[in-house]
């Protein structure tokens, strides 16, 4: 959780790797390596913050460990 969006990764999803983040009755499908917007979207101001914490070397990394143990 971050400024009031809330972040998820389920098991048995989809490729590529990703992050749902949701604010509100918004949720944005963020690619976990680059950052980008696979579908969905948040209002621009909590999307940046999304887009930023996972730019985070230390969430990337913690994220993407994540997504493999839960889809290998």
């Amino acid at each position: 959780r971050q400024d009031g969006i809330v972040f998820y990764v389920y098991a048995d999803d989809h490729n590529p790797p990703h992050l749902h983040a949701f604010y509100a009755e918004h949720e944005v499908l963020l690619v976990i390596e680059t950052g980008a917007v696979y579908a969905g979207s948040l209002p621009r101001p909590q999307q940046a913050v999304a887009q930023a914490w996972l730019a985070q070397p230390e969430n990337h990394e913690a994220v993407l460990a994540h997504w493999l143990r839960l889809n290998p």
